[in-house]
C-alpha cells in the first residue's frame, strides 16, 4: 500500500493522452471531424487548420506561435486546430492527407460552397509567417474605385448601400477584405486609393477614412477607431452582416492570457517554433503515449517560473536567400518568355553588359521582392534579367525610344505582349521601397500602361496557341479535381 499511493498520485497528475493543446479560452478554434464542414469548409472566410497530436513535441513548440497568430487574425480569418489523437478524428485526419504532426493547411473558399481550395502551408512556423500567408489568401470582394468608375459604381441596379474605404496605401488591407466578406450581398465595399475626385466629393482630407453611402440619404463619415468590431457596428446601421460569416472563436478582442493555455509548451525561442515534424501517420493507430521519446524534439520548459527566464537569447533561424534573377541570354529566349503573342506579364531588368556596381543592388532588390511574394504563397509574375546587348532587348528599347549604352542607367519594364501593353519604371532603381511599390501597383493594375509596338511581338500560330491553351486547361482541371477528391 505504501508503494501504491505514490504510483496512484503519479498517474493522477499525468496529462491525458487526448488532452487538447488549446484551452477553451484560447483564440484557436477547436474543430473536429463533425464540425469541420460547417465551421471551415462552408465558411466564407479563409482558414488555416493545424492537425496535431498532443504528445508531439513539435506541436507543443508551435502552440504559442499558433495562438499568437490566431489573436492577430481574429475577425479576419479562422485559425483552427484538429486533435488527430482523438479516435473520432483519426479517419478524418487521414482523409486530409495528414502524415505527420503538426500539419498546417490553408483552406480558401472555392467557387462552390462547401468545396474549398485546400493547400499545404509550407512557410515559416512563426506567428508572423502564418499571419502573412493567411492574409494573402483572403478572398477579395472589394471593388477598386477610381475616377472613371466612381459614378457607375455608386448607382448600380441593385441599389445596395456602399461603404467607401479611403487610403493612401497600395494593396487592399485584410481588414477591408474581411468586412466585404461579412457584408457580402448586403453592402458593396469599395477601396479608394489616392482618388482626388472621390475624396473631394465626400470631404475626405485625411487617411484612412470610411464613408457609408445609402440610397437617398446623406453620406455618413466614420469617426471611430479603425478595428473590425467598431467598423462592423458602424456598417450594421445600413445592413446586418451575414450570419455565420466567420467561425472565429470570439468576435471580441482577445485577452492577453494565451500564456495560460500553453504554459507547459512555451519554446525558448518565443514565437519562433521549430520546423520539425513528428513522423506518426494519422489514422493508423499511432501510439498515444505522452512520454514517447522523440530524438529530434526540443525539451519543454518547466511550468515553474525560473529566475533566469527571458535572459536566454533566441537561437538564430536560418533565412533562405533569394534566388538570383533568371537571365535571358538570347533573343529567342526573350521572345519565348516575354515577347510572344501568348506571353503574359513579366518584369524585365535590362542592364548594361558587364555592369556590376550600379546594377548589383537592382538585381538584389528585384530578386528579394519576387522571393518575398513567393514565400507568402502569392501569385507573382516572373522576373528576368537581360543584357542590353541582347538583340531582342535592343529592338525593344529602340521601339520604346529608351537609351541604350554602357554609361546609361538600367531599365526596368513590365511587358504583357498578349494584351499589348508595357509599363516603364521611372523611379530610382536603387530604392527597394520604390520598386516594391511599383510591383504592388502592377499587381493591382494601378500603373500607367503604354501600347507595346506590334513590331516587337513575335506572333505565334493560332493552332499552336490553341493547343497550348488546351494542355494548360487539362492540367488545371486535373489539379482542381485532385484537390476536391483527396483533400475533402
Amino acid at each position: 500500500m505504501y508503494l501504491a499511493e505514490p504510483l496512484l498520485f503519479a498517474l493522477a497528475v499525468l496529462p491525458s493522452a487526448h488532452a487538447s493543446l488549446y484551452s477553451k479560452k484560447s483564440p484557436v478554434l477547436q474543430v473536429d471531424a463533425k464540425s469541420y464542414k460547417s465551421l471551415i469548409a462552408e465558411s466564407n472566410h479563409t482558414s488555416i487548420v493545424e492537425f496535431y497530436a498532443p504528445w508531439c513535441g513539435h506541436c507543443k513548440n508551435l502552440a504559442p506561435a499558433y495562438a499568437k497568430a490566431a489573436t492577430s487574425l481574429q475577425g479576419l480569418a479562422n485559425v483552427a486546430a484538429v486533435n488527430c489523437d482523438e479516435d473520432a478524428n483519426k479517419p478524418f485526419c487521414g482523409s486530409m492527407g495528414v502524415q505527420g504532426f503538426p500539419t498546417l493547411k490553408i483552406v480558401k473558399p472555392g467557387k462552390k460552397k462547401g468545396k474549398p481550395v485546400v493547400q499545404d502551408y509550407q512557410g515559416p512556423r512563426s506567428a508572423k509567417g502564418i499571419v502573412e500567408a493567411v492574409k494573402d489568401k483572403i478572398p477579395n470582394h472589394v471593388t477598386s474605385v477610381k475616377d472613371d468608375n466612381l459614378e457607375s459604381w455608386l448607382e448600380p441596379a441593385n441599389q445596395r448601400p456602399k461603404a467607401l474605404f479611403f487610403s493612401d496605401k497600395g494593396l487592399v488591407p485584410a481588414l477591408v477584405k474581411a468586412l466585404a466578406i461579412d457584408f457580402l450581398g448586403a453592402i458593396d465595399v469599395g477601396y479608394v486609393r489616392n482618388n482626388k475626385k472621390a475624396a473631394s466629393k465626400y470631404g475626405v482630407d485625411t487617411f484612412p477614412a470610411v464613408v457609408l453611402v445609402q440610397n437617398g440619404d446623406e453620406p455618413i463619415k466614420y469617426d471611430g477607431e479603425i478595428n473590425k468590431l467598431s467598423l462592423t457596428e458602424f456598417l450594421s446601421q445600413a445592413a446586418p452582416p451575414n450570419t455565420g460569416a466567420s467561425a472565429s472563436a470570439s468576435s471580441k478582442p482577445a485577452k492577453k492570457d494565451s500564456k495560460k493555455a500553453s504554459k507547459n509548451t512555451k519554446p525558448k525561442t518565443g514565437d519562433k517554433a521549430d520546423a520539425g515534424s513528428c513522423p506518426h501517420a494519422a489514422g493508423q493507430g499511432a501510439t498515444s503515449n505522452p512520454h514517447l521519446k522523440e530524438d529530434d524534439a526540443e525539451p519543454l520548459e518547466s511550468p515553474i517560473p525560473d529566475a533566469s527566464e527571458g535572459k536566454a537569447k533566441p537561437a538564430p533561424i536560418p533565412v533562405e536567400p533569394a534566388p538570383k534573377l533568371k537571365v535571358l541570354e538570347s533573343e529567342s529566349a526573350l521572345q519565348k518568355a516575354c515577347l510572344s503573342s501568348r506571353s503574359s506579364t513579366c518584369v524585365l531588368a535590362i542592364v548594361p553588359e558587364g555592369s556590376e556596381a550600379t546594377e548589383l543592388p537592382l538585381r538584389t532588390n528585384l530578386a528579394e521582392t519576387a522571393h518575398k511574394h513567393v514565400q507568402r504563397g502569392a501569385k507573382i509574375f516572373p522576373f528576368y534579367e537581360v543584357a542590353d546587348t541582347n538583340e531582342g532587348a535592343q529592338t525593344l528599347l529602340k521601339s520604346l525610344k529608351l537609351p541604350i549604352g554602357k554609361d546609361k542607367q538600367p531599365h526596368v519594364l513590365a511587358v504583357n505582349a498578349k494584351r499589348g501593353w508595357y509599363s516603364a519604371y521611372t523611379g530610382d532603381v536603387l530604392q527597394r521601397n520604390d520598386l516594391e511599390k511599383w510591383i504592388d501597383d502592377l499587381r493591382l493594375g494601378d500603373m500607367k500602361k503604354e501600347t507595346l509596338p506590334e513590331s516587337v511581338i513575335k506572333q505565334v500560330a493560332k493552332e499552336a496557341e490553341k493547343e497550348d491553351e488546351k494542355v494548360v486547361e487539362e492540367i488545371l482541371d486535373e489539379e482542381v479535381e485532385g484537390v476536391e477528391h483527396s483533400e475533402l
